[in-house]
């Protein structure tokens, strides 16, 4: 979608295949936007709108499962270097409305499935599963993880299950111990467990827990067996289970990076160019950044080809970097045999050196390609 409203936005014709019938039909949860994101929204005009509808994260603390703090961010300080970049919460299905929105005269598909891409000389045939098919300038896979275009460009390499799962709920503020504004992330023995606020009424929080696949991990976010497993820690994450309604299951994948992106007129974004885990909580930005990023460069003129290529030598080093960092992080905070005072001793040490390096590492790379954020009204150019 950010690659869309970019290019529509600069005068493109843009048509978006969306197998999904309606945007409401789209998954329920919520976002946090670190700078990288929040300045995609910037470039994109539509900063304004989303912070109607989010809430601000002014804070990042890590801790331990009874609360001894090991890391503090100012993000307001740090987002000073990004154009004054605030990370922001907000609901999924708010972010993709405030994009759509802004964009009435983008052609959607709806309701139609890729079954792949081919290369051509006058260039890329979009064919559907229903045997049409139709012929653009330039063909964008932004699928998702179970790509169909990232399948006929690679090698389809399965989505990886890291050996945890992600339980989440919303629960009715306040609670004693959450401040508004925090992102507070809590490390136990292969267990974390963090909460935000999403509004001025609700906070959300997620624990991430060891798990396969499988159904057989779902009794795992029960409230019965998330209050025993959160029975010794800081009594915030017990009070917040307490007050949640529907604990949602909700597994994350991953896929290997890829050393090569596009071909030809045909490029990847978001999860399908880099499927990360959520550890970092970088995903929804750093796919923000691919679309801000790949938009600009069509629309400077150059040939569709060498933008296409100069988009990928931009956004791929960072964003495979921190697809590899969320599995290594996730990998390492899950291993059994990694205990609370080991782990403790680790996040002490380096967690103030490398988290501010990682949720900066994409906005850095996004100013590097693009330079300072300039509002897409105000760099609107005809194509």
């Amino acid at each position: 979608m950010a690659t869309a409203r970019t290019l529509q936005g600069r005068g493109w014709d843009v048509h978006v295949f969306d197998a999904r019938p309606t945007l409401e039909s789209r998954d329920s949860g919520c976002y946090v936007l670190w700078y990288a994101g929040v300045m995609a929204l910037q470039r994109m005009g539509l900063m304004d709108r989303a912070r109607e509808v989010s809430s601000p994260i002014t804070s990042f603390e890590m801790s331990g499962a009874r609360g001894e703090q090991f890391t503090t961010i100012d993000t307001v300080a740090e987002g000073r270097q990004f154009d004054d970049s605030v990370p922001i919460a907000i609901k999924r299905a708010d972010l993709v409305n405030v994009i759509a929105d802004s964009s009435p005269e983008m052609t959607f598909h709806r309701g139609t499935n890729v079954r792949e891409v081919l290369d051509a000389a006058g260039g890329p045939r979009v064919v559907l599963t229903d045997g049409t098919e139709d012929r653009f300038d330039a063909v964008v896979g932004a699928d998702g993880i179970n790509s169909a275009v990232r399948a006929t460009l690679h090698h389809a390499d399965p989505p990886r299950h890291p050996g945890y799962a992600h339980f989440w709920g919303m629960a009715q503020a306040p609670v004693t111990g959450a401040m508004p504004g925090t992102f507070r992330i809590m490390h136990g023995s292969a267990v974390r467990f963090a909460h935000f606020w999403l509004d001025d009424e609700t906070i959300v929080w997620w624990c991430v827990r060891p798990s396969g696949p499988s159904p057989e991990g779902d009794s795992l976010g029960s409230k019965l067996s998330m209050a025993s497993l959160l029975a010794q820690w800081d009594p915030v994450a017990a009070e917040l289970v307490s007050r949640t309604e529907v604990i949602t299951r909700r597994d994350t994948m991953d896929q290997p990076p890829l050393r090569r992106w596009g071909s030809a007129r045909i490029t990847l974004a978001g999860d399908a160019a880099h499927a990360m885990t959520f550890d970092l909580g970088q995903g929804a930005g750093t796919a923000l950044s691919d679309g801000v990023v790949l938009g600009s460069l069509l629309a400077q003129g150059r040939g569709i080809t060498e933008a296409l290529r100069a988009y990928e030598s931009a956004r791929r080093p960072t964003a495979n970097m921190i697809a590899r960092a969320s599995r290594g992080v996730g990998a390492s905070a899950h291993r059994p045999g990694i205990g609370p005072a080991l782990n403790a001793q680790f996040l002490k040490r380096f967690g103030p050196a490398v988290t501010p390096r990682i949720f900066a590492a994409d906005a850095k790379a996004q100013l590097k390609a693009l330079g300072p954020v300039q509002p897409l009204s105000a760099a609107h150019q005809e194509h």
